[in-house]
């Protein structure tokens, strides 16, 4: 669950409570679904989008006829190598 805080907020977590998190107003971040609630419920936090996140899939080119294609790695950078990705 994605929170920003209203407020500062020290958690100690009703499962752990030899813990505590300090949270400062402001702060966006992705939380435990069970904390958060309670951080919502308590007016300490309000539930936020999550950022969307950049596409990190690896380049591939298809060489061939399509169904019957193989994949082949495509470098990003000159100099790439395909040590350690095949």
């Amino acid at each position: 669950m994605r929170v920003r805080f209203l407020r500062d907020r020290n958690w100690t977590p009703p499962e752990r409570r030899m813990i505590t998190v300090a949270y400062k107003s402001g702060m966006e971040l992705t939380v435990r679904r069970a904390w958060g609630e309670q951080m919502v419920a308590d007016g300490d936090a309000e539930e936020i989008e999550a950022p969307r996140r950049p596409f990190a899939g690896r380049a591939v080119a298809t060489i061939g006829d399509g169904e019957r294609g193989r994949e082949i790695f495509v470098p990003d950078k000159p100099g790439s190598s395909l040590k350690g990705r095949c």
